[in-house]
């Protein structure tokens, strides 16, 4: 007996017809990278392209600094030997230029040193004059070899006293040929520049261990020492001209110039001292103001876009791209920061691509 099949074959026809209505009727599908969307859908409406394009831009980041000296224009001085100041020369604030007088003192180490120093000139002039004579003894015929020879021995033991209680005043910047008995220890300025601090009292009694008495700055010419962040390097390699901003004067930049990038990477901060030098001719930079630097790279033709466009994976980034009409496909990039509403593109895009600008999100959750 022949079973009815009609039953069961309209069954299976709107089975079908079922499902090929519930697949048009789907917002989004989605076959591995590739997107279909229903032109038709409220998800198609959230969907904003763009075409990529090149545009003109400088790599740029910025990082704090702080202000410093420049350690050849900068001299603490302090006393040579312990003393008592009894003149100064100088006043908060004065420039000086360098061998310029800062102050006297009397100090009984001192004199022990000058009077080492005319007393070893003393025999030294004996010993010559000895050594003369034995020489003109010798010439005449009425002296001896051995005796010269010691007295020439004893001449050179005496020049090296001279040379080395010389060397000893030399050190403080002690000019002996004008050197007099009793006299007073002038201290001079090793560098020119201004004097930025000064500690002096007459009649104070200092001694060589105490904190330097006068410092003497040239700022006219400072250091910003930034400390840059181990994915800025690779930049920074390649710029050589930067701005400052005093956190004191927000608003107005002041140029500089990359002199040294660091050759030591801290641990800590992951981060390497970068030293820019400043002209500084009204003094406004004052040493240990903080302030931020800004490193600018020189423009470039770059592909960029908003990063609204761009979604997130565990470890890169990616695009929706337009493939064809309500066809779309996810492409992976290499991004640099741009701004805070910008990426610059290093790979994966060309000139001319259509992605998705705005809406890309929406297809996050489509599998």
């Amino acid at each position: 007996m022949k079973k009815n099949i009609f039953p069961l074959l309209l069954c299976v026809l709107v089975s079908c017809a079922n499902t090929k209505q519930s697949s048009d009727d789907q917002d989004v599908v989605v076959h591995g990278d590739t997107i279909l969307v229903n032109s038709k859908s409220v998800v198609s409406s959230k969907l904003k392209t763009i075409r990529v394009d090149t545009t003109t831009f400088a790599p740029s980041f910025t990082t704090s600094g702080v202000i410093r000296a420049i350690p050849s224009c900068y001299a603490e001085v302090s006393l040579p030997f312990d003393g008592r100041i009894v003149k100064s020369y100088v006043k908060l604030g004065q420039h000086v230029s360098k061998g310029a007088p800062l102050f006297e003192i009397s100090s009984p180490d001192f004199f022990e040193a000058s009077k080492n120093y005319f007393h070893a000139q003393q025999d030294m002039e004996l010993a010559y004059k000895t050594y003369q004579r034995e020489k003109d003894l010798l010439s005449n015929k009425v002296g001896v070899v051995k005796d010269v020879e010691e007295a020439e021995a004893i001449y050179y033991k005496a020049k090296q006293e001279v040379d080395n209680s010389a060397a000893v005043l030399r050190a403080f910047n002690i000019d002996v040929r004008k050197l007099t008995v009793g006299q007073s220890l002038t201290v001079i300025s090793p560098i020119s520049g201004d004097i930025v601090k000064n500690a002096l009292v007459i009649g104070q009694y200092v001694k060589t261990d105490a904190e330097p008495q006068v410092l003497v700055a040239d700022l006219d010419q400072v250091w910003v020492v930034a400390n840059v962040r181990e994915r800025d390097l690779s930049l920074v390699n390649q710029i050589r001209h930067v701005k400052v901003e005093l956190a004191m004067m927000p608003g107005k930049l002041i140029s500089g110039e990359v002199i040294n990038v660091g050759e030591l990477l801290d641990p800590e901060t992951r981060s390497v001292e970068v030293v820019v030098a400043c002209a500084n001719p009204n003094h406004i930079m004052k040493p240990n103001l903080y302030g931020t630097v800004i490193f600018t790279d020189v423009a470039q033709s770059v592909v960029m876009i908003p990063n609204s466009a761009l979604l997130q994976a565990e470890e890169s980034a990616y695009v929706v791209k337009k493939i064809g009409p309500d066809s779309y496909k996810k492409i992976a990039v290499n991004i640099s920061a741009a701004d805070a509403t910008h990426s610059v593109v290093t790979s994966g895009l060309k000139v001319g691509d259509e992605i998705i600008g705005e809406g890309a999100y929406y297809l996050i959750d489509y599998k």
